[in-house]
């Protein structure tokens, strides 16, 4: 395969030293790479302004750097203002790179709408919030890769400040560690442990989709059938039963529900739920 001379080969240290927005593919020139390199040689006329990598784990220079990934090959995005190379933690098919760098890479991040807001504006539409104060360079960088998952999401990205008269609320919910960041969804607020871009979406998802699950569990239950009439001190028990046997299935939904919300907020990933 000829590959462009701006896919170069290159050193882990080497890339090391690189701060501008790239894309690094780690691989093994021992196996057949050509669709991967076929695949990001014609990205690079869709992202000019990115530069592109390989690093090779069969050079000894690499050995260190590549021993520790579980698998090869890896894609891994820098983006110089969010200071994070963020990895591809998803199979290697070219739809998912090819969505990567789309989430990573296709949109232009306008930071002047990230909303700063005080308590009463929190629950005013869906949104994630960090929470920081102004000692807080993470708060910063966090930013960029908060605002880009949730502009891919269509949400919007707010900041907290948790100084002066406002310290107060954020220590009754505990939030002391700086930055925090909760998603908001109908005025009911989820602590999101991720910090890469495409970790965050994925809890975006999940949490929107156990809100859906939640509201449609919500109408069947006010949909329930009422008890008909019956002559006083009788009781039409095949009605009772069918009741009983719904809500009890109702209320196994909403334990799954919560037992999966439990698992989000403990940091697991959608393929362990």
């Amino acid at each position: 395969i000829i590959l462009s001379l701006m896919f170069e080969v290159i050193d882990f240290d080497t890339l090391t030293e690189k701060n501008e927005e790239l894309v690094a593919l780690f691989y093994d020139s021992a196996v057949d790479n050509a669709e991967i390199f076929k695949f990001l040689e014609e990205s690079e006329s869709t992202y000019p302004n990115t530069s592109f990598f390989r690093i090779d784990k069969q050079n000894p220079k690499n050995k260190e750097a590549t021993d520790a990934f579980t698998q090869i090959p890896k894609v891994f995005i820098l983006n110089p203002a969010e200071r994070l190379a963020e990895p591809l933690n998803l199979e290697h098919t070219i739809e998912n790179i090819k969505n990567f760098m789309a989430l990573k890479l296709q949109s232009k991040l306008n930071m002047k709408e990230i909303i700063p807001v005080n308590e009463s504006q929190l629950i005013e539409e869906d949104a994630i919030v960090i929470f920081g104060d102004k000692e807080c360079p993470r708060c910063k960088t966090i930013a960029f890769t908060v605002k880009r998952a949730a502009d891919h999401k269509g949400i919007k990205t707010k900041i907290y400040t948790c100084d002066g008269l406002a310290m107060k609320f954020c220590d009754e919910r505990g939030i002391y560690n700086y930055p925090t960041v909760w998603l908001y969804l109908d005025q009911h607020p989820t602590e999101i442990k991720a910090w890469t871009t495409l970790e965050i979406v994925q809890e975006i998802e999940s949490n929107q989709a156990n809100r859906e699950e939640r509201k449609k569990i919500i109408i069947e239950k006010q949909e329930l059938p009422q008890e008909e009439q019956q002559p006083q001190g009788q009781i039409d028990e095949p009605l009772l039963t069918d009741m009983k046997t719904r809500i009890s299935e109702l209320e196994q939904r909403i334990s799954d529900m919560e037992e999966k919300i439990e698992k989000i907020k403990a940091g697991k990933s959608k393929d362990e739920l």
